[in-house]
């Protein structure tokens, strides 16, 4: 494994989504053997991981991938990705539906390592000062949170706009119109019902309030990680 992927990553790539019934079985065929292998090929990616819902009524899949900085998302490289996808990606993406996709900053990092469980809130809305108040409170109750051994890692994704506004043609080959987020909370652990505890805890925050939720908070299982 790369060195690099030892290090605390500053910036990921996170999409959250739902998939047409009938195309499921393909569907993960497509991501371990052709976009997941794509995307880590990709210079400046060093992990892609792939999640599916056990909890809650967010959207049925969560993929992230930790990126060496921000800069991948608008690099030659990526970008060539994105204007030249493979047939097989031309035939899946119409099937996807509901996706929520953000280039973000890690703005708050507690942890590292991977589990195989993650909790996750998606926020839209609030504005920089009730993200900067938001960010604030989660880093205070991440102390406690960090002594329990199930939760293994807490981060902020919050949305990079110079990021975002680079031309995705991917987006097209789906039918739904483009959505993003502006923050989002994830906690990492090896317990569902720990991570899920402790994501409410957060919830709860008063200064989380002015955010909006753009998504119902749930608890994904693991289901495949691939780097270099």
């Amino acid at each position: 494994m790369d060195d690099r992927n030892m290090q605390l990553s500053r910036a990921v790539l996170s999409i959250w989504n739902d998939i047409d019934p009938e195309i499921e079985g393909e569907y993960e065929a497509w991501y371990q053997r052709d976009h997941l292998r794509d995307r880590v090929h990709t210079p400046g990616f060093r992990t892609c991981r792939r999640y599916i819902r056990v909890a809650g009524d967010g959207r049925q899949y969560f993929t992230f991938s930790d990126l060496d900085s921000i800069d991948v998302c608008t690099s030659e490289a990526y970008r060539s990705r994105l204007a030249n996808a493979t047939e097989w990606t031309r035939r899946i993406m119409p099937h996807f539906r509901r996706l929520i996709r953000v280039a973000a900053d890690v703005t708050l990092e507690r942890g590292d390592g991977i589990a195989g469980f993650a909790a996750t809130a998606v926020f839209e809305g609030g504005g920089d000062l009730a993200r900067e108040a938001a960010r604030a409170a989660i880093a205070a109750a991440a102390v406690p949170i960090m002594e329990d051994a199930r939760v293994t890692r807490l981060r902020i994704f919050e949305n990079n706009a110079a990021a975002n506004g680079v031309p995705n043609p991917e987006a097209a080959l789906r039918p739904d119109a483009p959505r993003t987020c502006e923050l989002a909370i994830v906690l990492e652990g090896s317990d569902e019902v720990a991570v899920a505890q402790h994501l409410a805890t957060l919830q709860e925050l008063t200064e989380r309030q002015a955010l909006t939720s753009a998504m119902p908070p749930s608890v994904y299982r693991l289901l495949y990680s691939s780097s270099l």
